[in-house]
């Protein structure tokens, strides 16, 4: 008992050593070093940055790692930290691939190519190890010891693509990358998305450093775009909930884990699709950006071969439609970060509106909500006019469709087009922008009204079907006006035709009952939403209130004389 004690003890102390020795010397070497590079508050000379790529080196040699874990699974089991199935090692190597990726990355200056080389090993060596462990059939990692080989693979990725210099090396990096990206993990898919997602941005930042393999990164990205890998992520994160608006932003999620070394952070499905459909747009824009230094041609060609595929796409193949919707999803990122740059915008525009109806299908749904994101963005006055005419056509054919019981070719839209306008509405941040859309969408809400009572007032019209017309087309307005309202100072001087938009506007929904909170007729949504326009909305005055209304139910459509009883006149 007493030697293996001592076994035991000379192990530790053996390790200590290593850490605090190297330590000292570490510290001493880049305070007497005057190319010393400073990462917050410890101070490395480029001598000693060599030493500690060693020291990790070392570290990292399974003889050690397999020791660590020896040590800890002779320690008493209230010491092993409640019996966690994670081994030590696990934790050690990623947590010191972190620091070295870390350190390398914000150092200012060029290390030796021969600490370069060693580096690329490192992480070749880590790559080969960790995908190797993923992809085991036979004994597969338990989730946790699973999230820390997925790290440890994402910070080799970053090691070596920081590492490789010379044009072979690069080369050699972009195949081994493109290789790893469609590594088939059945059981840990949503686990490996934040590695795939590096692996993407990876790609593009070795093309940025040899401009020469852009055509076949772009060509890597497009069978990534249409492989049973992203369909099937695509179809759970649908299954999971509504990814419309999800691809607008990094999930948070995946900001804590890349922050972190947790595994307690809880990933979605849709979490993990819109990371990997984030990091591909942003590698597809910067590959580009790159290739169009060497020719300008890259972004056209590009362009014009999702719009084919978008084209061709059978919409009535589940299959195709989904990779159809990853390809809109593709465009719109690409015309949100490049944006006017070689056209990308005025052509995803086109695109968009070349394949809307033709044929009618639910990808029309997928295009709408993409403008809005778009439109949100950038505030492209192109962008946001296409959905201000969708809107009136398709509000124009709610209110017809209601009376005539014909059939809609915009009905599959109409959701779609509420939120992809609410998204506008709240998030588009120029003041005369959204001041411009305020007037747009009250100048619509005008127009439908007028045209849906015209069509409710037809003889043939049900007469049941007359309210209905009218108010369903109004109504789905209201919310988008009130979220611009709220965005907005309340309008003390209106011009004379601001204030006749909100005259008619109050007129309408004076008459449709959209006042009338206790009749409970309509969604509880649009009354809230007239009570957050009326608080923004300027006051109606006039002079000479008798000759006002006599003139008023002359010239108005909302309120005609021949519709207004006498008794109600007097009131």
């Amino acid at each position: 008992m007493r030697a293996m004690q001592g076994g035991v003890a000379s192990r530790r102390e053996a390790f200590w050593q290593l850490f605090q020795g190297e330590e000292r010397e570490i510290r001493e070497e880049g305070e007497r070093d005057g190319t010393a590079v400073t990462v917050e508050e410890i101070t490395f000379g480029v001598d000693a940055t060599e030493k500690l790529v060693k020291l990790t080196l070392d570290i990292l040699n399974p003889m050690y790692l397999k020791t660590v874990d020896s040590l800890v699974e002779e320690l008493p089991p209230g010491v092993q930290g409640g019996g966690q199935k994670n081994p030590l090692s696990s934790l050690l190597q990623s947590l010191l691939l972190s620091l070295l990726r870390d350190f390398i990355t914000t150092c200012q200056q060029g290390l030796e190519s021969s600490l370069c080389v060693r580096l690329a090993h490192l992480a070749e060596t880590q790559l080969s190890s960790g995908v190797r462990d993923l992809s085991s059939g036979g004994s597969s990692p338990a989730t946790e010891r699973a999230h820390y080989i997925v790290t440890t693979i994402s910070i080799a990725v970053e090691i070596l693509v920081w590492a490789v210099q010379e044009d072979a090396e690069v080369e050699s990096a972009f195949q081994r990358l493109s290789s790893l990206l469609t590594v088939h993990t059945p059981k840990f898919n949503i686990l490996v998305s934040p590695l795939r997602a590096t692996i993407l941005e990876g790609i593009s930042a070795l093309v940025e450093k040899c401009h020469s393999l852009a055509s076949l990164a772009l060509q890597r990205f497009r069978e990534f775009l249409a492989s049973s890998l992203l369909y099937g992520m695509y179809s759970d994160a649908m299954i999971s909930g509504n990814v419309d608006f999800a691809t607008a932003e990094t999930p948070k999620a995946f900001q804590q884990l890349r922050a972190s070394h947790t595994t307690s952070v809880h990933i979605s499905r849709i979490d993990a699709f819109t990371t990997v459909q984030l990091a591909l747009g942003n590698a597809v824009c910067r590959t580009l950006l790159a290739g169009s230094q060497q020719s300008s041609d890259y972004v056209a060609a590009f362009l014009a071969s999702l719009g084919n595929k978008l084209y061709t796409s059978d919409s009535g193949d589940e299959r195709a439609l989904r990779s159809a919707e990853c390809i809109v999803m593709l465009l719109g990122q690409l015309a949100v970060t490049v944006g006017g740059k070689h056209g990308v915008m005025e052509t995803v525009v086109a695109t968009f509106q070349q394949r809307m109806f033709h044929p009618a299908s639910s990808l029309d749904g997928s295009i709408v909500i993409e403008l809005g994101k778009m439109g949100a963005k950038t505030g492209d006055h192109t962008t946001l006019e296409v959905l201000s005419r969708l809107m009136s056509q398709s509000l124009g054919e709610t209110a017809a469709s209601h009376t005539q019981r014909g059939t809609s070719s915009f009905r599959h839209i109409y959701q779609p087009m509420v939120d992809a306008l609410l998204h506008v509405a709240k998030h588009l941040s120029g003041v005369e922008q959204r001041h411009d859309l305020m007037l747009r969408a009250l100048q619509l809400f005008v127009q439908q009204g007028i045209e849906a009572k015209k069509a409710s007032d037809r003889a043939d019209a049900p007469s049941s079907h007359k309210a209905t017309s009218s108010s369903f087309s109004l109504g789905l307005l209201l919310p988008v006006i009130a979220t611009l309202a709220q965005r907005m100072d309340r309008i003390e001087d209106p011009s004379q035709r601001v204030g006749k938009l909100f005259r008619d506007f109050w007129l309408y929904c004076i008459i449709m009952g959209f006042s009338e909170t206790e009749m409970g007729v309509f969604p509880p949504r649009w009354y809230s939403s007239v009570r957050d326009i009326a608080r923004n909305s300027p006051l109606l005055l006039s002079m000479g209130a008798e000759q006002y209304l006599d003139k008023e139910l002359e010239i108005n459509h909302p309120l005609k004389i021949e519709n207004i009883a006498p008794g109600e006149l007097q009131e």
